[in-house]
């Protein structure tokens, strides 16, 4: 099958079994596929080798859903699904080309302070900013996952307020179903790959 293959029974798949009653499960398997799984897994195998102590790995997960979103602007759908990837980003430079600025006082502005302020100590002392204290990603703390910085609102009932939780954990299921198929999709290396004639 050449690469026009390839292209066409992806686009079969989208239109034949993607609809608005499991659309989402698509962008999350999607989203777990690009960004949470190799994430999980980058940081399992960081901490078998590299001396944490001399480098540490810092983690955080932005769970803040403001009313601004790159999947919103893209999409120009008004409903927002969740936070997208680069929303974070949002928070930490203006966007005015795409976003209004943030305004002190609104959930969206308390996160871009709380945020900054993150980056920013990071970037000045080479230390995360503690809101909460968490464990060092080490070794023996990666199980189920290291501990990671969650930037979120309050709660549904204080929508105005934002927070700073720490979590360790992480869709196992899905984490050994991708270890899984990568094990299995490992192309044999005795296997002579120039088909072409030299």
């Amino acid at each position: 099958m050449d690469n026009g293959g390839v292209i066409l029974v992806t686009m079969n798949y989208r239109l034949d079994y993607i609809d608005d009653s499991n659309e989402d499960d698509y962008f999350r398997l999607f989203s777990d596929r690009m960004f949470n799984y190799p994430h999980i897994k980058l940081v399992k195998e960081y901490v078998q080798y590299a001396d944490v102590e001399e480098n540490p790995i810092y983690l955080y997960n932005f769970a803040f859903q403001g009313k601004y979103s790159f999947y919103k602007y893209f999409t120009g759908v008004d409903e927002i699904r969740g936070v997208s990837h680069l929303d974070d980003l949002i928070y930490l430079f203006s966007m005015s080309a795409f976003f209004p600025l943030l305004e002190p006082g609104t959930p969206e502005g308390k996160m871009c302070d709380i945020f900054v302020r993150t980056i920013v100590t990071f970037a000045q002392t080479g230390k995360v900013k503690t809101w909460r204290p968490f464990r060092p990603c080490t070794l023996e703390t990666s199980e189920p996952f290291c501990d990671q910085q969650v930037f979120t609102k309050y709660t549904a009932s204080e929508p105005n307020e934002v927070m700073v939780s720490v979590s360790n954990q992480i869709d196992e299921k899905m984490y050994k179903m991708f270890l899984r198929i990568d094990k299995y999709s490992r192309v044999d290396k005795s296997v002579n790959l120039h088909m072409c004639p030299k």
